[in-house]
C-alpha cells in the first residue's frame, strides 16, 4: 500500500479522515494525496479570472490543512496536495486511477457512520464510480488503528480473492484478528468460501456463522459483542452490500454505527 487518496472539503470530518490516513501511511511508508475538487458554474458577466481566484483560494486552504497535520508524519511517509476543477466524484475517481491509488480514505458525518457511507451523496457516488477500495471514517471514531476486523461475507464464492488484499495488508500491519462473518436468515446450512482461509493464511483469522432475522442487525450486534473496530464488506454488482443496505434503510435503519467501513470493490 503506497498511495492513499484523501478527498477534502475542508470540513472537520475530512481533516479527521486525513489524520487517520496519515497514521495508515506511517505504517506503510506511503504517500498521502490530499485532493480538493471544485466546480465552476460560469454565468454571463462572470469575471474571466474567477477560476484562478477559486483555485488559489483552494490551494491556500490545502496548505493550511497540511500545516496542521504535517507533524503526524513519521518515517518515510509523505503528504502532497492537489486542487482540481470538476465534479468531485469524477475528479477523485479519475485521479485515483491515474495515480494507481491503493485506497481512498473519506470522512463521514455524525454517528450515522455506515449509513452515511451510502446516504452521503459524495461517498455513495464514489463507491459506484471507482474500482478502488474505499475506507470511510465516521467523525466520532477516535482510534487510529484496528485490532479486530469483521469481514462480513455472503455465501457466494469470491471469484478474485485478490480483492481481499487491502484487508490482508491492513490486518497485518495492525496485527489484527479478522473475524470472517456470515449471517444466515434462513434455516439452511451456510458455507463460507474456503478460499478466504487460504488467502488470509498469514494473518490471524477465524470464522463465524450466526442466525439472525436481519443480516444488517446481525452484523451490528456481532460487532458490538466482539468489540470490532472495522467492518469490511465486498461490493459486487448489485448484490450483498447493496441488498443489506437497502433493506436496512427501508425497514429498520440498522446500519447506525460508529466504526469505519472498508468497502472492497469486486468488479468480476
Amino acid at each position: 500500500m503506497k498511495t492513499i487518496i484523501v478527498p477534502t472539503d475542508f470540513s472537520p470530518n475530512a481533516t479527521k479522515a486525513l489524520r487517520f490516513a496519515i497514521q495508515l501511511a506511517n505504517r506503510f511508508s506511503a504517500e498521502v494525496h490530499l485532493i480538493h475538487a471544485y466546480e465552476l458554474h460560469s454565468r454571463a458577466g462572470m469575471l474571466m479570472n474567477i477560476r484562478d481566484f477559486i483555485r488559489k483560494d483552494s490551494e491556500k486552504q490545502l496548505i493550511q490543512v497540511m500545516e496542521q497535520v504535517k507533524g503526524d508524519l513519521l518515517y518515510t511517509a509523505s503528504l502532497k496536495s492537489k486542487t482540481l476543477q470538476g465534479d468531485a466524484i469524477d475528479v477523485i475517481s479519475q485521479y485515483a486511477d491515474n495515480h494507481n491509488a491503493d485506497i481512498i480514505v473519506m470522512g463521514t458525518k455524525g454517528a450515522s457512520g455506515l449509513k452515511e457511507v451510502f446516504l452521503g451523496s459524495n461517498t455513495e457516488g464514489l463507491l459506484k464510480s471507482t474500482t478502488k477500495p474505499v475506507l470511510a471514517i465516521p467523525s466520532d471514531f477516535s482510534e487510529h488503528s484496528f485490532d479486530k476486523i469483521t469481514l462480513a461475507v455472503d455465501a457466494q464464492v469470491i471469484n478474485e480473492l485478490d480483492v481481499l488484499e487491502p484487508l490482508r495488508q491492513i490486518a497485518k500491519v495492525n496485527e489484527a484478528t479478522v473475524q470472517v462473518l456470515h449471517v444466515e436468515k434462513e434455516n439452511k446450512s451456510a458455507v463460507i468460501d474456503e478460499g478466504i482461509d487460504v488467502f488470509l493464511a498469514d494473518v490471524k483469522h477465524d470464522f463465524h456463522i450466526i442466525k439472525h432475522s436481519s443480516i444488517s442487525a446481525g452484523i451490528k450486534a456481532f460487532n458490538e459483542e466482539t468489540g470490532a473496530n472495522l467492518l469490511c464488506m465486498i461490493r459486487r454488482k448489485r448484490n450483498f452490500l447493496e441488498k443489506i443496505f437497502h433493506t436496512s434503510i427501508t425497514e429498520e435503519k440498522a446500519f447506525h454505527a460508529n466504526i469505519p467501513l472498508l468497502v472492497l470493490q469486486d468488479r468480476s
